[in-house]
């Protein structure tokens, strides 16, 4: 290619160039037999790759409306409920087994110290063990 404007020649055909330039480039390719030419296999090339479009579209797939996700979201939500309620039976159920913490009035016996005696011995570890006389 020895003209310096077949380079331009895809510009005008991809509709890149100013008009002015454009007018130019169109007149010059009347003249210029190199330039007619590379306008041409570009006119050509064009209408092969345009052959080879699809004819017919394929169709998109079809949408999901918002009830799929509206389904998917209970089951994880019922899982952490489950969890919630197993962890409030749990801590319900480990505070009944504990006895209750504070200044509860101690029971009275069911004898008097006159009935029965009892006797106690702690050891170093503050256990202790108590025995218990009664009289009769």
């Amino acid at each position: 290619m020895s003209c310096k404007q077949t380079e331009e020649v895809s510009a005008l055909m991809d509709g890149e160039l100013a008009r002015e330039v454009a007018n130019k480039l169109r007149k010059h390719i009347g003249t210029c037999e190199e330039c007619a030419e590379a306008e041409m296999d570009f006119i050509l090339m064009r209408r092969q790759i345009r052959g080879l479009a699809v004819d017919e579209q394929i169709a998109a797939a079809p949408r999901h409306s918002w009830i799929g996700w509206r389904i998917s979201i209970p089951a994880p939500v019922f899982g952490i409920a489950l969890l919630v309620v197993a962890g409030l039976v749990a801590v319900l159920l480990a505070n009944r087994a504990q006895p209750p913490v504070g200044n509860a009035a101690s029971p009275l016996p069911e004898k008097t110290i006159a009935d029965s005696a009892s006797l106690a011995r702690f050891d170093g570890g503050g256990k202790a063990q108590i025995y218990k006389e009664t009289r009769r």
